[in-house]
């Protein structure tokens, strides 16, 4: 038998070059059009616009929904109750920041009331009323208004009279939260006291700015009122604060 002839093996070819990757395919979109980022912005102030013209009995959401440019199901989508999205409106606008240190309890606390007195401006004033009577059926809003814009508001003035301790000129044994809410609070009821919900004016703030300073000096603190612009004020009289019907004193 003859033996086969081994086949010799030919030449190896070089190596080529290597192909570069390709693009990646983008995984594919959604059905629909991009989600609008302006819209929770554009609502909160449709919703603000309807509470000043049509206040908390009559707000809309529809009418806030044509206000801001959106069906009425994509403001229901986001806020079902409507409570929801009035807190969130007016905690977007009530911003609440640190005073400044103007170097005196008198002058904090006359800016204080100055703030304070414009968060208390409708229709703020008439949602936080709006929110008690509501409290027992829906406490989690009431408890995210306080949270959002009420604890906030007091912090800040807390600070106030934190800073005059310091300073020394409240006693270092005095406690700080009585005053912070007898202040608060006279701002509150002078704004409850008036026949349209306004939060109280210049002259009215300033009586409260005194009244607080002379608690403070009844406690032994050191505050006081200096320069032209913070002369004392005499105690309104009693009929200036009487409610309709009352006659005062006789």
């Amino acid at each position: 038998m003859t033996a086969e002839p081994v086949p010799v093996p030919g030449p190896v070819p070089e190596p080529g070059p290597v192909p570069e990757p390709g693009p990646v395919p983008e995984p594919p979109r959604g059905r629909g059009r991009p989600r609008d980022r302006t819209v929770g912005v554009r609502v909160r102030a449709a919703a603000r616009a309807e509470l000043a013209s049509s206040g908390v009995a009559h707000f809309s959401i529809s009418r806030v929904a044509r206000r801001a440019g959106v069906a009425k199901g994509t403001v229901s989508l986001r806020w079902p109750q409507t409570l929801d999205l009035l807190v969130d409106a007016l905690s977007e606008q009530l911003q609440w920041e640190p005073g400044p240190d103007l170097g005196s309890l008198a002058a904090d606390l006359e800016l204080v009331a100055q703030r304070n007195a414009a968060v208390l401006s409708p229709p703020g004033f008439e949602l936080a009323m709006h929110l008690l009577t509501n409290a027992a059926r829906r406490p989690d809003l009431r408890e995210r208004y306080q949270r959002r814009i009420v604890a906030i508001g007091l912090d800040h003035t807390r600070q106030v009279f934190v800073r005059a301790q310091a300073r020394g000129e409240i006693h270092p044994g005095v406690d700080l939260e009585p005053l912070l809410l007898s202040f608060v609070g006279a701002i509150v009821m002078a704004t409850m006291a008036s026949p349209t919900l306004t939060p109280p004016d210049q002259r009215e703030r300033e009586r409260i700015v005194a009244v607080t300073l002379a608690a403070c000096r009844a406690l032994g603190c050191s505050c006081h009122r200096t320069g032209s612009a913070h002369h004392d004020i005499a105690a309104p009289p009693r009929s200036s604060w009487s409610t309709p019907g009352d006659s005062g004193p006789k």
